[in-house]
């Protein structure tokens, strides 16, 4: 395959026996990115590399070129698509069973983010916050009841995140252990499609239960005004509003986690930093940091074991198909949005 740059000009593949990919991490530096992707950016920014079912796709490595792909209105983010690259049977699964917008192009992609707008505005997420830090001071109260060591990514950092959004949803506190066995096992890139389609329906399942609910008796949550606003004026379907859903807990529930975890371990592996963030006040109060106690008990359970945040890729400008800044990119793909959004 030659792909074509953005100027109209063939790219060549840069080697015949394309790597196969994802690359392989360093067990002893698990949270940095393979050391492929420092080569390949500074020599090889677009390089061929081949997927699990063998097929053959361009990587980009460049930050540039990728918002020139994301900007491109000859690449999609349909996975009905041919040539569509997934990393992995399971996700390929996913992808297809995934019917959120964002697995859409513009402008249905467009008219369905923005139904989201008004939930997240800032005035909205600042009411939220009082309920968020009852969260936090709670869930800190109960690790320092534990008998340690505690394990901070199971008893806060994926507890909190599941808390929030139970909260923003309106569903029962109950449902936090649902979430995170299915949305672990959705997430989950070397598992079997089998699986992941049967968390996919549990979920699915779970909404469509509580959106018949909402329809007759709705409230103030996030769920029942879409079903008000969007689902009864036919601009919505009802199968849209539940992927709408999964697409929530999943972005909210397992990259939030991730986050709380890894910069967690980003300030123990930088000392300094952590002293200066504990040490100013104004600082620390807008942030998930709670009583004296909590700052102890981080100290108390994890002094010692650190790793490092794993870096984003830097990417080029000028080039070729389209490339989530994790994935690789294949041919007949569009992508049309003006601007770059999460995968």
């Amino acid at each position: 395959m030659n792909a074509m740059s953005l100027s109209g000009t063939p790219v060549q593949c840069p080697f015949d026996d394309a790597s196969l990919y994802p690359f392989r991490r360093d067990r002893t530096h698990p949270f940095d990115p393979p050391a492929e992707f420092e080569f390949l950016r500074r020599d090889q920014p677009i390089s061929q590399v081949k997927l699990w079912n063998g097929q053959k796709v361009w990587l980009i490595t460049r930050y540039d070129d990728a918002q020139a792909v994301l900007s491109d209105a000859r690449f999609s983010s349909v996975p009905a698509n041919p040539g569509y690259p997934t990393l992995s049977p399971a996700i390929a699964a996913s992808r297809r069973a995934d019917a959120s917008f964002l697995r859409m192009d513009r402008p249905k992609h467009t008219e369905h983010r923005r139904m989201w707008t008004p939930f997240f505005a800032i005035k909205r997420i600042q009411d939220m916050r009082p309920g968020i830090q009852a969260i936090v001071d709670e869930t800190l109260a109960a690790m320092l009841k534990e008998e340690p060591p505690v394990d901070f990514v199971e008893k806060f950092a994926l507890t909190v995140p599941s808390l929030v959004i139970c909260q923003l949803l309106d569903v029962p506190k109950s449902a936090h252990a649902f979430f995170h066995q299915h949305s672990k096992t959705r997430m989950t890139m070397n598992g079997t499609p089998e699986n992941i389609l049967k968390a996919m329906q549990a979920l699915d399942d779970f909404w469509d239960t509580l959106i018949t609910e909402r329809e007759k008796n709705p409230g103030d949550d996030l769920v029942s005004q879409l079903i008000v606003n969007e689902v009864k004026t036919g601009r919505l379907s009802r199968r849209e509003l539940i992927s709408m859903a999964q697409l929530m807990l999943l972005a909210g529930h397992e990259t939030t986690a991730n986050m709380i975890a890894l910069g967690l371990l980003t300030l123990l592996r930088h000392p300094q930093q952590l002293e200066r963030l504990k040490a100013d006040l104004q600082v620390r109060k807008p942030l998930l940091w709670g009583p004296r106690d909590a700052r102890d008990l981080v100290a108390r359970q994890h002094g010692g074991e650190t790793a490092e945040h794993s870096r984003g890729l830097d990417l080029r400008r000028d080039r070729t198909d389209r490339c989530p800044h994790r994935a690789a990119i294949g041919a007949g793909r569009r992508r049309d949005r003006g601007r770059r959004r999460p995968r």
